[in-house]
């Protein structure tokens, strides 16, 4: 099966049960993401107040997508609330603002919602992956993307982080988002001491010099830096540094 054949569109707020073997609802060309109605989904301001009742609509919707997210693959939903956590970390140290810090919460914890369009057994594979597999993984960033926005609910910078999270900070720089670059190396620290099928955690030691290694590559080198600091400072992180 081929990205393909990924949805193009479903009848719910509810996302389908995706099967590794075969989700056949509809075809498309090219490797098109889930999209969700937005019908019943109000629009909402970039420049709402955490906590105030225009949040609410978008927190219950975050809710329910990481209870499909954790019901079709647990893997994701631990990696993106470690994600949110380390995020919410280093925005603490860079100074965020109110909605700053809120729309970095929600967009840490949803970065990787594309991965509903993903095969599971793709996600879990305890081996090297095939071109057609990596088709699969890389269609998550713009599948997520256009999931979020099919709600018309989210602040536009809630959807950057989805659908910018692994973009090469060496060919965006300054175009990327901060808050996008807080989650890429979030993201990225999360990943390498966690265990995979794929391979075994790595030391907090090991992950800061791979972060190191791809400062000003992959990712923001200040940002890099400033994480480390951040992790260091916070007694909530053990660390072997």
């Amino acid at each position: 099966m081929s990205p393909s054949s990924v949805l193009s569109s479903c009848p719910s707020t509810s996302l389908p049960d995706f099967q590794a073997e075969g989700m056949s609802m509809g075809h498309v060309q090219g490797p098109q993401p889930v999209l969700l109605p937005t019908s019943r989904n109000a629009p909402v301001s970039d420049t709402h107040c955490p906590g105030s009742p225009r949040t609410q609509p978008v927190e219950a919707i975050v809710r329910e997508l990481l209870g499909e997210l954790g019901t079709y693959d647990e893997t994701s939903l631990y990696h993106s609330v470690r994600v949110a956590r380390l995020a919410r970390t280093l925005g603490r140290a860079l100074n965020l603002t109110p909605v700053q810090r809120q729309e970095l919460h929600w967009g840490a914890l949803l970065h990787d919602i594309g991965k509903l369009a993903v095969p599971r057994l793709v996600l879990n594979k305890p081996c090297a992956l095939t071109s057609e597999e990596r088709a699969w993984v890389d269609l998550h960033a713009s599948a997520g993307a256009e999931l979020l926005a099919g709600y018309a609910v989210f602040p536009h910078a809630v959807v950057s982080i989805a659908r910018h999270h692994h973009d090469a900070w060496k060919n965006a720089g300054a175009a990327l988002p901060l808050l996008t670059k807080i989650v890429a190396v979030a993201d990225v620290y999360d990943a390498l001491t966690s265990e995979r099928p794929y391979k075994p955690a790595w030391t907090p030691a090991a992950a800061f010099a791979e972060l190191q290694r791809q400062a000003g590559q992959g990712i923001d080198p200040q940002l890099v830096t400033a994480f480390a600091e951040a992790i260091r400072a916070c007694p909530d992180f053990e660390s072997s540094l």
